[in-house]
């Protein structure tokens, strides 16, 4: 029993630390930590290689069977722009809007 608690704790010290990371790197609202946490299990955790599963990730042993698509992978609190179909717009260009994860 002791010893899932000390493993646990050790996941939970690592997520800490990538979260803590991520919001300082991006300059995020502590209201935004939620979306960290979620960024960091959904993506960085997920799709980061395990030893315990032949250096797979656990995203394609479990879920896929695909290997994780980096291709699409983009910072945490970044900027980007979300197409609109013009006809369907207000005023012409893209939608401003804010990646989180």
């Amino acid at each position: 029993m002791h010893e899932i608690q000390a493993q646990i704790e050790v996941l939970w010290r690592d997520m800490q630390k990538i979260m803590n990371s991520i919001m300082r790197t991006y300059d995020a609202p502590l209201s935004a930590w939620p979306l960290a946490t979620l960024h960091t299990v959904n993506t960085i955790m997920n799709a980061m290689p395990n030893s315990q599963i032949g250096m797979d990730t656990p995203h394609l042993y479990r879920y896929t069977q695909k290997h994780f698509d980096y291709t699409e992978l983009r910072p945490f609190w970044s900027e980007c722009h979300v197409w609109q179909d013009p006809a369907q717009r207000a005023v012409a260009g893209a939608e401003e809007g804010t990646i989180i994860g």
